[in-house]
């Protein structure tokens, strides 16, 4: 896989944006409680920044429409830029003002992460595929990881020298000085790469690709030939006699109004032109629904539900592991180390989830990730700090498992029809974050309220609990699919939502792609 000079400006903004976020976390609570603020509102204030990370990331997809990439990748980095220096500056405030602006500041570091973030796996489904954008999503985790890790040792380093604001101004400036950097080399427009669109859309036949746009029917050989660069399931909704072998269709199609085509029909003794109506999937028929309702299919469903439920158990610590690092009587200054364990930890894994990825079905790997996070919270329950340690690295090193197959499963489970679509790569990318940005909502509230009623031990415990009953879900729904070779199998002919019967052909044919030949079943 040839790692692009884009996607290289996208994982090393990558690496600055989570080496900023990194310092909220051990460093703004305790400050939080010095100016008054209660333990459940700072879950509150830790929140609201998967709260705007959701709402942005649902509303993306028609912004990256509208905007380029460029420019959209440029406005969230500033603005996040802006939000850590504001998040820096609330040692200056008190009271009501600091619990406002910490709250903005945390809205504006979700809104312009989405945006970044979004742009970012938007980027990288148009220029990779299959094995490479599972490399590339493997790659993009490990920034992740390596930034909160920089992010960590370097903001305990500041802390010591600065206090709570010096890591926020240094990282805030880095990252405004970075950007410049991004408007020079980033492109205005990124469109699916060429490569993947000749691998998609290229013809088995040289020759039928001279013969321009338009599907050949031939009843004698029950061959069907697209030479579109979309992909199409064709229902026409009038009956024809096929008994004829010499009979041949020709139908040319207009890609504006797919509604109505030009239909030629042809054979020795007769020749007639007009125009007929087809029906398409129903995600292909105008007006029926929207895109993004169009775009989802059952297994790109059930991921997004493991991606909220996922975040959801792997974000209950930032708003409590301070107070319990603190019950341990841990050291504040050892806070930003023990924070990058769970951090480090996965870098060893992602490429461990890759090789298990390339020899056992998706589900297998989704079922281990889930029972290694068990065990981390049974063992983070236990009253030491060895043990403590030991499970957060079991949870960081199970973080992988669970999310690293969901985005590539999502990717290429797309229906046929809109794999080459830079709209539903969009909107799949907008999802996708928006479950995370859901998930990362839940689990620092849900974390903040078991531990102020029931303590730390019983709501490690619980988490435990639920994480083995979400493995034994897996083992016996069979999870999101088989394995990632077999997602386009499953999505195209396991599900085949929504197709309207016909007589014209046969009720089940394959949908066909573009530039392909495929017999009739």
């Amino acid at each position: 896989m040839k790692l692009n000079r884009v996607s290289g400006l996208l994982l090393g903004t990558s690496l600055i944006i989570n080496a900023a976020l990194a310092l909220v976390g051990p460093f703004f609570p305790q400050e939080a409680e010095d100016k008054g603020v209660d333990i459940n509102i700072i879950g509150y204030i830790f929140s609201a920044y998967p709260f705007s990370f959701v709402i942005i990331s649902l509303i993306m997809p028609k912004i990256l429409n509208k905007y380029s990439q460029r420019f959209m990748f440029i406005v969230g980095s500033i603005t996040y830029a802006i939000s850590v220096i504001g998040f820096g500056l609330l040692i200056f405030v008190d009271n009501e003002l600091f619990l406002a602006m910490a709250i903005t500041c945390r809205v504006l570091q979700g809104a312009s992460n989405s945006v970044v973030y979004t742009t970012a796996y938007s980027v990288f489904s148009m220029q990779y595929e299959g094995n490479d954008i599972m490399q590339m999503n493997s790659y993009f985790k490990v920034t992740l990881g390596a930034g909160l890790v920089i992010g960590l040792l370097t903001g305990t380093l500041l802390y010591m020298v600065g206090g709570y604001c010096l890591p926020f101004i240094v990282f805030g400036v880095f990252f405004l000085c970075f950007v410049p950097c991004v408007i020079g080399y980033f492109p205005s427009k990124i469109e699916v790469s060429s490569d993947l669109k000749e691998r998609l859309c290229a013809n088995t036949n040289s020759e039928q690709q001279k013969s321009g746009q338009f599907i050949d029917f031939s009843s004698n050989q029950n061959i069907v030939n697209c030479k579109d660069q979309r992909f199409y399931s064709i229902r026409p909704s009038i009956k024809e006699n096929l008994d004829d072998g010499n009979l041949r269709h020709k139908y040319s199609f207009d890609q504006e109004k797919r509604e109505t085509l030009d239909v030629e029909h042809s054979n020795s003794s007769q020749r007639d032109s007009k125009r007929i109506k087809f029906e398409f999937h129903q995600d292909m028929e105008a007006g029926s629904q929207s895109l993004t309702q169009s775009i989802v299919t059952q297994i790109i469903m059930k991921c997004l539900i493991l991606a909220i439920l996922f975040l959801s158990l792997l974000n209950f610590a930032p708003a409590i592991l301070s107070k319990r690092l603190e019950e341990l009587k841990i050291h504040e200054y050892l806070y930003g180390l023990i924070f990058a364990i769970p951090c480090v930890v996965p870098v060893c894994s992602i490429f461990l989830v890759n090789q298990m990825m390339n020899k056992f079905n998706g589900n297998a790997v989704l079922i281990t990730g889930t029972i290694l996070m068990s065990f981390g919270f049974f063992i983070v329950a236990i009253e030491s700090v060895f043990f403590f340690l030991i499970g957060i690295s079991l949870l960081g090193f199970a973080a992988p498992f669970a999310i690293l197959p969901l985005f590539p499963l999502m990717r290429n489970s797309l229906k046929s029809d809109y794999r080459n679509s830079n709209e539903a790569i969009n909107a799949l990318s907008g999802l996708y974050n928006a479950a995370l940005g859901i998930g990362a909502i839940a689990g620092p509230l849900i974390g903040s309220h078991l531990y102020f009623y029931f303590g730390f031990f019983t709501t490690a415990y619980v988490l435990g609990n639920f994480c083995i009953l979400l493995s034994i879900i897996l083992f016996c729904s069979g999870g999101c699919c088989r394995s990632r070779d077999d997602v386009i199998e499953c999505s195209d002919l396991s599900e085949n939502p929504g197709v309207l019967n016909s007589s014209f052909l046969e009720p089940n044919i394959l949908p066909v792609p573009s530039g392909r030949q495929f017999n009739k079943p």
